[in-house]
């Protein structure tokens, strides 16, 4: 989406962001609350905010 507000020189692109929890669902995970059905078939950015010792010790290859 473009954005531009009047005290804003220019226009600027926005994503929308929703918060909220993973939960297990097998042996996978969804988010909770769900996104709406308008955003199916999008390309999405999941960012993980609370810190995982284990994820960054994978990573790191240790």
């Amino acid at each position: 989406m473009i954005l531009r507000k009047k005290t804003w020189r220019k226009s600027r692109n926005v994503l929308p962001t929703f918060i909220g929890t993973v939960t297990s669902h097998g042996n996978s995970a969804n988010v909770d609350p769900t996104l709406p059905k308008e955003y199916i078939g999008k390309r999405v950015l999941i960012t993980i905010l609370d810190d995982d010792t284990e994820l960054v010790e994978r990573l790191n290859g240790e």
